[in-house]
């Protein structure tokens, strides 16, 4: 994926990892070659239009990054596949069926409410 296609919509590079960044991996490793295995994460928040706040991991610790570093398909409710150095974002994805699976148990949840309601 090149540098127009990761602005447009699904994957992004943290700062300084712009093309030729070393940002990529072979087969073992989680990118260019192999399958994206980042650690999950789901933008919890906007802040400002400037920030985003992050539950990542299973234990969803919560991290706070520039808008900027994430994909601009990335809303509230997205979840992302990612890679950190430490605390900073190096690499952020779109994982479009975790998101989809998110968003149907939201609504089968939401219509089982519905339904206990009018009993």
């Amino acid at each position: 994926m090149d540098a127009g296609e990761a602005r447009g919509g699904h994957e992004t590079r943290g700062a300084g990892q712009g093309r030729g960044g070393g940002g990529g991996r072979g087969p073992a490793g989680t990118r260019d070659g192999g399958e994206s295995r980042g650690e999950p994460a789901v933008v919890d928040r906007l802040v400002d239009g400037q920030w985003a706040v992050l539950l990542v991991g299973d234990s969803q610790v919560e991290r706070v990054v520039p808008r900027t570093a994430l994909p601009a398909a990335a809303r509230e409710g997205t979840w992302l596949k990612t890679e950190w150095d430490g605390e900073r974002l190096v690499w952020a994805a779109v994982d479009e069926a975790a998101t989809r699976q998110a968003q149907e148990r939201i609504a089968d949840k939401l219509a089982r409410l519905r339904q206990r309601g009018r009993r």
